[in-house]
Formats: structure tokens, C-alpha cells, sequence
């Protein structure tokens, strides 16, 4: 029963870390995205935001398209 237990408690905590790994890479990638939008608002190219963000090309061609609608 206690080993049945301490698995289950490991178990939980990779669980927990996986969903807290998650959760920063996503709020990374959120952040990466506010400040493509404002450099693309700021008029640097399409490339060299890519270079600074990690954000692929495509994307960032969309949130191009999304800027000029918007508000950052």
C-alpha cells in the first residue's frame, strides 16, 4: 500500500512539472508574440523579427496582416 502510494506521489509530481512547463513555455511564446507585434508596429522587418523572437516567418506574416486592424 505505501508503495502504491509513493508511486502514485511521483506520478503527481512529474504530472504537476509537466503541466508547469507547459504553462511557462506557452506564456513564453505569448510573450514573444506581444513583442513581434509591437516591433512589426515599430516597422523592423519580417526577418529580423523572426531572428530576435524564434517565431516563424508565417506567423509573423499574420500577425503583420492582424497589426494593422488591431491594437498591440
Amino acid at each position: 500500500e505505501e508503495r502504491k502510494a509513493a508511486k502514485i506521489a511521483v506520478a503527481t509530481e512529474k504530472t504537476r512539472l509537466l503541466v508547469e512547463r507547459k504553462a511557462e513555455v506557452r506564456g513564453q511564446q505569448v510573450a514573444n508574440l506581444k513583442t513581434a507585434q509591437k516591433m512589426i508596429v515599430e516597422g523592423f522587418k519580417i526577418e529580423m523579427i523572426s531572428k530576435m523572437t524564434g517565431l516563424d516567418v508565417e506567423t509573423l506574416n499574420q500577425l503583420e496582416k492582424e497589426s494593422y486592424v488591431g491594437d498591440v
